[in-house]
C-alpha cells in the first residue's frame, strides 16, 4: 500500500509510517521506530503521532534532549491528546534538566488526570516549590490535606507544606 504512488499521497504514506513506527516501538525495535517516525515527519512535518512515537522511542533510548523536542512538538500540535504517559515523560525530562517551571503544568495535568493519586499531588506540590510557584504549591498541599481518601487524611506533611507555601507566597 505504501508503495502505490498513483493512489497514495505523502499524507497517507506519513500516516502509514507513523503506524508502523508505533508497532515497531511496541515490539521493542526502538531504532526502527525512530527511523519510521523520522521518515513520516519528513513527509508530513508536525504529524502528532509520528512526533509522539519518536519522542517515546528517544525517551526509552535515554536521549532526553531529543525526546523533549519530539514530545514538545507533539504536545504543541495537539495538547488535548496528551495522556498521563505524555505528561509523565515530559515532567521527568524537564525536572531532570532542572526546569521545574516548565515541568509544573505537566505535574498538575498528571494530578488532574488521576485526582485520587496522592503521589501525583505530592509531586505537583514539590515541583511547585522548586519552581517558586507558592500559590500552586499551596493548592496542591491543600488538596492532599483536605481529602478524606485513605492515605490523604491527617497528613501532617500536607498541612505543613500548605502552611509553608502560604507563608512563602508573595502578598498582593
Amino acid at each position: 500500500l505504501l508503495q502505490d504512488e498513483e493512489e497514495i499521497h505523502d499524507e497517507h504514506r506519513a500516516l502509514g509510517l507513523s503506524y508502523q513506527a508505533s508497532a515497531q516501538l511496541r515490539l521493542g525495535a526502538l531504532a526502527a521506530a525512530e527511523d519510521s517516525s523520522r521518515s513520516a515527519l519528513t513527509l508530513l512535518p508536525g504529524l502528532y503521532s509520528a512526533s509522539y512515537t519518536l519522542g517515546e522511542a528517544l525517551f526509552l533510548k535515554k536521549d532526553f534532549a531529543g525526546a523533549q523536542a519530539a514530545l514538545m512538538s507533539a504536545y504543541r500540535a495537539a495538547p488535548g491528546f496528551a495522556t498521563d504517559v505524555d505528561h509523565a515523560m515530559l515532567a521527568e525530562i524537564l525536572d531532570a534538566k532542572g526546569q521545574p517551571s516548565e515541568a509544573l503544568p505537566h505535574r498538575f495535568a498528571l494530578a488532574h488526570l488521576e485526582p485520587n493519586d496522592v503521589e501525583r499531588w505530592r509531586e505537583s506540590a514539590r515541583t511547585s516549590e522548586a519552581a517558586g510557584s507558592w500559590a500552586r504549591a499551596h493548592e496542591a498541599w491543600l488538596v492532599i490535606s483536605a481529602s478524606t481518601l485513605p492515605g490523604f487524611a491527617a497528613n501532617g506533611e500536607a498541612l505543613s507544606g500548605a502552611a509553608r507555601a502560604a507563608v512563602a507566597a508573595p502578598s498582593h
